[in-house]
């Protein structure tokens, strides 16, 4: 893999805490790429909580950011610590820490090309170019019925996807169960729920048909195993992306902005370190 140069710069992010609210206990969350497209109105048997409670602003953070060799479109950590990527050739490489060197994984045939990879418990999910999925583990590939455009696979196991109409499912050991959220991205909690962009770019955690806002903007989150949570905000700062915070709590809504790193893709180590993809497909980690 080809070997690139580059560096971040500070930004500040823009929060948004818009919910598109219906009648009592209904919740619209929509595709992220045009507001006024695919909006949905889903019934929901549970209460909804629809707080819009404000911001707590964090403090900001200098992180030491160490770069590595390669380039990539996609990164996924595991809850033991395993780095993969898909590099820019659509191969999926796993990182060798001891030897600083990435090691590539022959794919399952020699025409397909994966665009994610997320690492779960005890095996890898990735998907294809053409939004196909597998699952590799001790036996190897696993093609798995169904077409994704995003994946996520939690610390606990549970894995979670969002496909090209923006619905959301979530794996039951044999099958993707499609759940009551449309989103453009989800992240695993490691606790059986995710958390999913929605609505305005906004952030919802939940599970099956009770979403809650976090009323925060988001382009790309990720969860470590110990649930620390990072998330790409939606302003760009300069040509290597956005910027990068830390939600610090749930509950407060309290953030934490990194004020020197703009990427577009995060993933987090189990102790809650950060690991990002610039624009240039440039990777770095936080020491």
């Amino acid at each position: 893999m080809r070997k690139y140069l580059g560096g971040t710069l500070a930004a500040s992010l823009l929060l948004s805490t818009g919910l598109s609210q219906a009648s009592e206990n209904q919740i619209s969350i929509s595709n992220t790429s045009d507001p006024n497209s695919n909006i949905e109105i889903l019934q929901t048997s549970d209460t909804v909580d629809l707080d819009q409670g404000a911001i707590v602003a964090g403090k900001e953070i200098k992180q030491a950011w160490e770069k590595v060799d390669g380039q990539a479109t996609s990164i996924g950590i595991g809850p033991q610590g395993d780095i993969w990527v898909v590099g820019t050739d659509g191969y999926l490489y796993k990182r060798d820490t001891a030897a600083k060197k990435w090691n590539k994984l022959t794919p399952p045939s020699s025409s397909i090309r994966f665009k994610q990879v997320t690492v779960g418990k005890n095996e890898i999910w990735a998907l294809t170019t053409t939004s196909n999925i597998y699952r590799y583990g001790k036996s190897g590939f696993k093609l798995i019925r169904g077409e994704l455009e995003d994946i996520s696979a939690g610390a606990d196991g549970s894995v979670w996807g969002v496909n090209s109409k923006s619905e959301t499912f979530k794996w039951s050991g044999t099958s993707f169960v499609k759940t009551t959220a449309l989103a453009s991205r989800v992240a695993a909690l490691g606790d059986g729920s995710a958390i999913v962009v929605g609505n305005g770019n906004t952030l919802y955690q939940g599970s099956g048909s009770k979403w809650n806002s976090l009323g925060i903007s988001a382009r790309d989150l990720a969860i470590g195993a110990d649930k620390t949570i990072w998330y790409v905000s939606t302003q760009k700062v300069n040509a290597n992306g956005n910027a990068i915070y830390r939600l610090d709590s749930i509950s407060t809504k309290q953030v934490t902005k990194d004020s020197v790193a703009a990427a577009t893709a995060v993933a987090v180590t189990p102790d809650g370190k950060p690991w990002a993809i610039n624009a240039n497909g440039e990777i770095y980690y936080a020491r």
